[in-house]
């Protein structure tokens, strides 16, 4: 299986308590993914609670393998939550793809 780990950064939000409610859209989006993309095994998203830190929040998504990643990073689900609900505030994002050891 393929771990799939995805930094983000928000841009600045007219207040704390918007960014809380954008950051809630996001992770209630990602998070039903899999039930609309075979491909997905699964997709954690997790608010990072370190605010000496740079990024607001993570995920962690589930696929075969990276030659599967594709079916989930381009399916049109996919792009319209990340096109509607991140891009509009993305200010940095960082990733790392790895096979996760069989037992």
């Amino acid at each position: 299986m393929l771990k799939h780990i995805v930094l983000f950064t928000l841009g600045d939000f007219a207040s704390g308590e918007a960014k809380c409610e954008q950051l809630a859209l996001i992770k209630r989006e990602l998070e039903a993914l899999p039930a609309l993309i075979p491909a997905l095994h699964s997709l954690e998203v997790h608010y990072n609670e370190n605010l000496a830190e740079s990024y607001d929040f993570g995920l962690v998504a589930v696929v075969d393998s990276l030659a599967t990643l594709p079916e989930y990073a381009d399916h049109p689900e996919h792009v319209r939550v990340a096109r509607e609900f991140i891009k509009p505030y993305l200010k940095a994002r960082a990733c790392i793809d790895y096979t996760e050891p069989t037992a």
